[in-house]
């Protein structure tokens, strides 16, 4: 199996009301790829601890196209879509496959890597920045541009008038 693709089965707890997979349970499996890639290449949890950084994500999307059932097996594979010319930026993508191989739900996220000590953005350690550029790439994969990292849709200057 590629090292940038982990299996799940879909357990009890991974359910909403709905009786399907709770959003939450999809952020978890793909949170849980990427740290595993990582692991799998070298970059354990005491490397994060030794270089004193974590991932800080900034924004997240999700698309969910087949529904996915209590019990079953499904893929998920992570590909890097994108990196900022700073290497401060990074755009991940994932793909949830069903058993049959179908697509069940793309995301797309962008983080960073935040020093811990200083409690600011910065460049992955060389490791890992070697983990990262050697990641398989997403048919997309694109640089990020300055302009991309700031969404239109939300409004930065709306201010919030709080009277006692």
């Amino acid at each position: 199996m590629k090292d940038n693709l982990k299996t799940f089965e879909i357990r009890w707890g991974d359910l909403d009301p709905n009786r399907h997979v709770a959003n939450s349970a999809y952020v978890e499996f793909m949170n849980d790829t990427r740290m595993t890639y990582m692991n799998r290449n070298g970059f354990t949890q005491n490397k994060f601890a030794e270089h004193n950084i974590g991932p800080v994500v900034f924004n997240e999307e999700y698309h969910y196209l087949k529904e996915i059932m209590p019990r079953e097996i499904i893929y998920v594979d992570v590909e890097l879509k994108g990196v900022s010319e700073d290497k401060r930026f990074y755009r991940f993508a994932h793909c949830l496959y069903k058993e049959s191989g179908e697509i069940a739900v793309y995301s797309e996220l962008l983080f960073g890597w935040m020093d811990l000590s200083e409690r600011k953005l910065r460049v992955p350690p060389g490791e890992l920045l070697n983990i990262l550029e050697n990641m398989p790439k997403s048919d997309s994969f694109a640089p990020i541009l300055k302009q991309e990292m700031r969404s239109a849709k939300v409004p930065y200057g709306k201010l919030l008038e709080v009277t006692a």
